[in-house]
């Protein structure tokens, strides 16, 4: 059951970076979060004077640790690997980790971090409505010493190989600052077999020419909630692919349309500033016209909550985004068509 819920989200760019935390930095809170300073102190007699930073990373109780409380998920060519969290003492977030192969001490170990969340959906259930189970990106920082050398790429792209062998999609947050914004627009279509937004958790696919600094305002919108990326796009959204084939969304070819009330509802097509109506269900009431302008011109438009899409609307295609059901309605030489989701 597809089920819509009131919670407004846009996708926005932040100036600057997430932080300027180096290796130690990020170093440092790996091992709080996950206990291992505490840890560490257990077993030295020199509690007071040790820094846990200046350990050898070669130090057999550290290797325990590090067994102990993550699990190796990845390993690039080059040594680097990818931690994941087995337990997280403060969240319910899967917390990703990258590790440097040359890092003589503990304070130059994790040199970056992901930190996501299973997205269940804010409008529809995304693993019900549409088949998708979606890991989001809330958190990714690179440590400064590492910037402009090719780790955030890879922290990405091990995340990401990662987590679409789960079968899952990896998607953005609503909030992105410039590296994961470059993360986002320049790099993640590059990889992804399926690359698109996300508006009220509905999939819409994105063209990689579409992601450039130019349309950057476009995503920069309301109602826009981030971007998705997967493999292999199960059934829902792939009809929506097969829909909007050959339509642009930068170019207001398409939009999406959040309706009041469920599918089935009698429509009450009031128009206000006169005595006619017409109460009959959303699908018999598009039968009345012919093209998408006449049909959002007409009575309609008062029991429209919102209308999705980029400023130069030369709509040929909407989708109608009810409480419990997704339709598209295309606009033909013979008229208007209506496809369910």
């Amino acid at each position: 059951m597809i089920k819509l819920t009131e919670i407004v989200k846009e996708i926005s760019f932040g100036t600057g970076q997430a932080s300027s935390n180096n290796a130690e930095d990020i170093s440092s809170d790996a091992m709080y979060m996950n206990g291992i300073d505490h840890e560490l102190g257990r077993y030295r007699d020199d509690n007071d004077d040790y820094d846990e930073l200046k350990i050898p990373v070669t130090d057999p109780t550290f290797q325990k640790l590090i067994k102990k409380k993550f699990e190796v998920i990845g390993e690039s060519n080059g040594g680097f690997r990818l931690l994941k969290t087995k337990e997280t003492r403060y969240s319910d977030d899967i917390i990703y980790y990258i590790t440097n192969p040359n890092a003589k001490v503990t304070g130059e170990y994790f040199i970056g971090i992901i930190k996501t969340e299973l997205n269940t959906g804010d409008f529809y259930n995304l693993k019900k409505g549409f088949g998708v189970e979606v890991e989001t990106i809330h958190w990714s920082n690179i440590a400064l010493e590492m910037r402009g050398t090719g780790v955030g790429k890879l922290l990405y792209t091990m995340v990401y190989e990662h987590v679409k062998s789960k079968g899952r999609a990896l998607g953005s947050d609503s909030m992105l600052f410039e590296g994961s914004a470059g993360m986002w627009m320049n790099y993640m279509p590059s990889i992804a077999s399926y690359f698109g937004i996300i508006i009220n958790d509905i999939m819409i696919p994105m063209n990689r020419e579409d992601m450039t600094k130019k349309n950057k305002p476009v995503f920069d919108m309301y109602g826009v909630d981030g971007f998705v990326a997967m493999e292999t796009p199960p059934p829902m959204v792939r009809k929506i692919m097969y829909n909007v084939k050959g339509l642009s969304f930068i170019a207001g070819e398409y939009g999406i349309v959040k309706m009041h009330g469920r599918v089935n509802d009698k429509l009450d097509a009031t128009n206000q500033r006169s005595s006619n109506s017409d109460e009959s269900r959303f699908i018999d009431y598009i039968n009345n016209f012919d093209t998408i302008k006449a049909l959002l011109n007409s009575p309609l438009k008062y029991t429209i909550r919102d209308i999705i899409g980029t400023k130069k609307t030369k709509y040929r295609t909407l989708i109608f985004a009810f409480e419990d059901a997704v339709l598209i309605v295309k606009e033909l030489p013979n008229g208007l068509s209506v496809t369910p989701l």
